[in-house]
């Protein structure tokens, strides 16, 4: 017996779609519920305003944004201009800091594209733990590949949002979408 899903009614479906304009951040608050598990939020075509910038993340929890030393993250960085692999780790950060790398560039052709998963945000038995996939042309048009993961680790309560943000200046255009995910 053949049987389909209903269209819309897949493993993963949009909530939300920001589109940016030289906004200094990104908020989806409000839109985590128990319909999902978890939720992944795709950044494309992202572009900052200042060079040689980072693209960071903060979590909601209470309906506030957190910016406390409780962000624990590593990363692997794969760069068109060295071969090797460089490790990167945050231990007591205010942010899931530089998730997309750093170094990004602000001129025609560099860009950022990303993929977060929010794992289980709405658990209270867990530190809330994201995992990372950016695709970036940096600052010099080179190109760069992360990908990472972390957790949030000032108690267990249920997130309620995510923030994006830039190191300096603002987040000049680009598409954010955050999808549901059964």
């Amino acid at each position: 017996t053949f049987s389909q899903n209903t269209v819309g009614a897949g493993d993963m479906v949009l909530l939300s779609t920001i589109i940016a304009s030289t906004d200094s951040t990104i908020d989806f608050t409000g839109l985590f519920t128990s319909a999902y598990t978890d939720y992944e939020i795709r950044g494309s075509n992202v572009h900052t305003s200042a060079d040689n910038v980072a693209i960071h993340a903060r979590v909601f929890v209470g309906g506030s944004v957190k910016s406390d030393s409780h962000y624990r993250f590593s990363r692997i960085r794969n760069y068109s201009g060295d071969a090797a692999y460089a490790g990167i780790v945050g231990q007591a950060e205010n942010e899931f800091t530089s998730f997309c790398g750093s170094n990004l560039g602000n001129a025609a052709g560099e860009t950022t594209n990303f993929r977060m998963t929010i794992y289980n945000p709405l658990g209270t038995d867990n530190f809330k733990t994201i995992e990372t996939k950016c695709s970036n042309v940096d600052r010099n048009a080179d190109h760069f590949h992360n990908h990472g993961s972390g957790h949030y680790k000032n108690g267990v309560a249920a997130l309620t949002g995510i923030r994006f943000l830039v190191s300096s200046g603002t987040i000049a255009s680009g598409t954010f979408k955050l999808y549901g995910r059964q």
